[in-house]
């Protein structure tokens, strides 16, 4: 895939995204994905490459996200991630891994004190009888 930092093409409005379309095969190892006109074959791999590409040109696009979460409550939801959890060698980061179906791995890197602080909120909240989970 090739990355453009140019401004080459015509600027899409809202109302004028193109018709996009997938169909999955048999074995569901490859969709056929249409975009307007353009149609791609992807693995899941090829997928996933796509999905890193768009959240990097994201970053780059204005406005940036917002520090807040929308106040509307319209934001992507991941339903039962998976999570693990790692520290570096160090000790200075913890590494909070989600796994989830529809974006693979994200992982975030927090420094050693705000983990303890998130986890010492998580603990407190959930109470007494919540188990902290384990490494």
């Amino acid at each position: 895939m090739v990355v453009s930092s140019g401004t080459q093409g015509t600027p899409v409005s809202e109302n004028q995204y193109p018709a996009i379309s997938f169909n999955i095969n048999e074995d569901r190892t490859r969709a056929t994905v249409q975009v307007g006109s353009e149609t791609m074959l992807l693995t899941a791999d090829g997928v996933q490459n796509l999905i890193t590409h768009f959240g990097a040109l994201r970053a780059q696009l204005q406005p940036a996200v917002s520090d807040k979460p929308p106040a509307n409550g319209q934001f992507l939801q991941l339903d039962a991630p998976v999570v693990e959890i790692t520290v570096t060698p160090d000790g200075a980061f913890v590494g909070m891994l989600l796994r989830t179906l529809t974006y693979g791995w994200i992982g975030c890197a927090f420094r050693a004190a705000d983990a303890r602080s998130i986890g010492e909120y998580l603990v407190r909240g959930l109470g007494a009888e919540a188990e902290p989970p384990t490494a």
